[in-house]
């Protein structure tokens, strides 16, 4: 996830940001972008800074939607950045705090879905046993 070849350069009257964001929670139906980009890529992780990009920004670009077999109500998509200029109002927080951001936000999202996956597998168990429970002949 730290990976990211995203970069946001700093700039007079904010940051120019250019790469892209594959598997994007959302973005075909989005609003507004949280984007994490490296300002400091020497920093590794301490590099990362995040930011509240609208999806009408100039040098914005939203994928379509990619066809999944779950999760369906959560579209994924991709989203470009081409020479984007960013007001430095819309940083979210100070510069190389993004990956302590991303990594507080990604843990509330694996407690969730694994409710969702302790929930689902339940369902299938029901359904199992209620099969087994019953006279059928094959």
């Amino acid at each position: 996830a730290f990976n990211l070849k995203t970069t946001a350069v700093k700039v007079a009257n904010g940051y120019v940001i250019n790469g892209s964001k594959i598997y994007a929670t959302n973005a075909p139906v989005c609003d507004l972008l949280i984007c994490y980009a490296k300002t400091a890529a020497k920093l590794g992780c301490l590099g990362i800074t995040a930011f509240a990009i609208s999806k009408d920004t100039p040098g914005v670009t939203l994928g379509t939607d990619f066809k999944k077999i779950g999760l369906r109500t959560s579209p994924m998509g991709a989203v470009y950045f081409e020479n984007c200029l960013v007001s430095e109002k819309y940083r979210i927080g100070n510069e190389g705090n993004g990956a302590r951001m991303f990594e507080i936000s990604m843990n509330w999202e694996r407690i969730f879905l694994f409710a969702f996956y302790v929930g689902m597998m339940d369902r299938q168990f029901q359904i199992c046993l209620a099969y087994a429970s019953t006279d059928h002949v094959d």
